[in-house]
């Protein structure tokens, strides 16, 4: 089970599209982690104890993004932005 994930863990990873992380123990995500995946188009968090988000995940290639976030109270920052998400 993961618990925590270090900001470096993703560098040389651009080519990855697909990335489930569920059932883990994450806690919290640091702004960061995401970075070097230009290439992810699906993040699976479901399962987790994520209770605090500061993430960055702007200037990618996600065309989807299916996240519920109704638990997460304290999300203090998302971004999505200049992606190529569309409404469904």
């Amino acid at each position: 089970m993961i618990e925590r994930i270090p900001t470096t863990t993703f560098n040389n990873t651009s080519n990855l599209f697909e990335l489930n992380l569920s059932w883990n123990r994450l806690v919290y995500l640091q702004e960061g982690t995401f970075d070097g995946l230009q290439s992810l188009q699906k993040l699976f968090l479901n399962g987790n104890y994520l209770n605090y988000i500061k993430i960055n995940l702007s200037h990618n290639k996600f065309t989807d993004v299916t996240i519920d976030l109704s638990h997460l109270v304290n999300l203090e920052r998302l971004d999505l932005s200049y992606n190529n998400i569309s409404a469904h």
